[in-house]
């Protein structure tokens, strides 16, 4: 087997734990209201597994695709993953969780109510690192548009937000940005 051809499947098996991981995320929080810290923990160790596979195969993130269609395998095969570079990754998760931390302990503060879970967050941050800062950005707008439908259509102010979070991140990551 070729480097290249390592490198897609590799990336073809850490998609498949990523959408195992997040069917988690989701089904836990539509139950229970809460995200798993070892389901994000995942996510975050499915990430470096991701990069560790590109290093070893000696291939950037950002010339995955172009290495699987030069493999022959369609680009539809990767399905969902076109991951950003471990720099941009890092970036969207630290500032992404700050944010987004700093943000809640804020309206926290002013309202006296909780706003967005801690899980929210990790799970944001974890994402962070597959999407990168500028996808990361465009799937938490996608998944405000969906926790905004969910809210009018079920009439709730409070809903959990992983699914939504799910969505975004999968939608985003299925189109060129």
């Amino acid at each position: 087997m070729t480097a290249e051809l390592f490198a897609v499947w590799w990336c073809v098996a850490v998609e498949v734990a990523v959408a195992a991981l997040l069917a988690v995320m989701v089904r836990s929080d539509l139950r229970s209201r809460r995200i798993p810290n070892g389901a994000v923990l995942g996510l975050a160790l499915s990430w470096a597994a991701l990069h560790l596979g590109l290093l070893l195969a000696g291939i950037p993130a950002e010339g995955l695709l172009v290495t699987a269609q030069a493999q022959g395998i369609p680009g539809w095969a990767l399905g969902f993953f076109r991951p950003a570079s471990v720099g941009q990754g890092l970036l969207a998760a630290v500032v992404a969780g700050a944010v987004l931390m700093g943000a809640g302990l804020l309206y926290e503060r002013i309202s006296g109510k909780t706003g967005m879970g801690a899980g929210d967050v990790k799970l944001i941050a974890a994402l962070g690192l597959f999407a990168g800062p500028s996808r990361l950005m465009v799937a938490v707008m996608v998944a405000c548009a969906v926790a905004l439908a969910t809210s009018l259509v079920t009439r709730s102010r409070t809903f959990p937000f992983a699914p939504a979070l799910a969505i975004g991140f999968v939608c985003v990551m299925s189109i060129e940005l």
